[in-house]
Formats: C-alpha cells, structure tokens, sequence
C-alpha cells in the first residue's frame, strides 16, 4: 500500500527529503525508501537499483540495520528488507528524543559549571 505511494519521483523526492530531516544521510534514506518500493533484495539487487558499488551498499545497509529500519535473513545470500515505514519513523523519533535528552542534561551541567565558575569569580 505505502509502496504505491511513493509512485511519482516528486514523492520519492520528498520522502527522501523528510528522512533525512529525520536524521538519515541521502543514500540511507534511498536505499531504504528503494526497499520499502522494491520489498525485499539481496545485496547485489539494492546496489544495482541504487547505482552503488557493492560495498557501499553493503555499508549503507548495515548502519539501516543497526539504527533498526532494516533487517536481515539469515540464509546465503542474505535477503534484506525495510521494516513498515511507520516502525522505520518511530525508531528514527525514538533516537530523535533520546539524543535531545542528552543535550538537555549535558546544558544543565553546562549551566551548573557556568554557574560554580562564576561564583568561583566574584568570590576571589
């Protein structure tokens, strides 16, 4: 269904444009837009349809794979495909939320040490 959507280049183009809003470089996010289109490819079938060498391919899928947007069979050659684009987005969120907790707490140090420093100023 999600596929058939993304029918015309204008909206391959924009999809393309919000993941990588989201957080994804523009080869993560075609080749993963390319599978989510295409289902499920081997290695060789993602570097032809993408007009990518072999290796950055290979690379490319295997960071989609660890930020969890795409997943691996088991068997030779391995078959990769996209999870469903609403997961793909939630995980992409998730990271979004995670990281923006991160620089909160390391502002509130910042401002704590900001703080000690200017009282270590004005008191000697």
């Amino acid at each position: 269904m999600f596929a058939k959507d993304l029918e015309s280049s204008s909206t391959v183009s924009s999809v393309i444009s919000e993941l990588m809003d989201y957080g994804l470089n523009e080869r993560q996010a075609r080749l993963y837009v390319s599978l989510i289109m295409n289902g499920p490819m081997k290695l060789s079938e993602v570097a032809y349809k993408n007009s990518l060498h072999l290796m950055q391919a290979y690379r490319t899928l295997k960071k989609l794979i660890e930020l969890g947007l795409v997943e691996s069979s088991f068997e030779k050659p391995a078959i990769f495909f996209a999870k469903k684009p609403k997961e793909g987005i939630n995980l992409l969120l998730d990271d979004i939320q995670e990281n923006f907790e991160k620089v909160a707490l390391w502002l509130n140090s910042l401002s704590f040490l900001c703080l000690a420093l200017i009282y270590v100023l004005v008191c000697c």
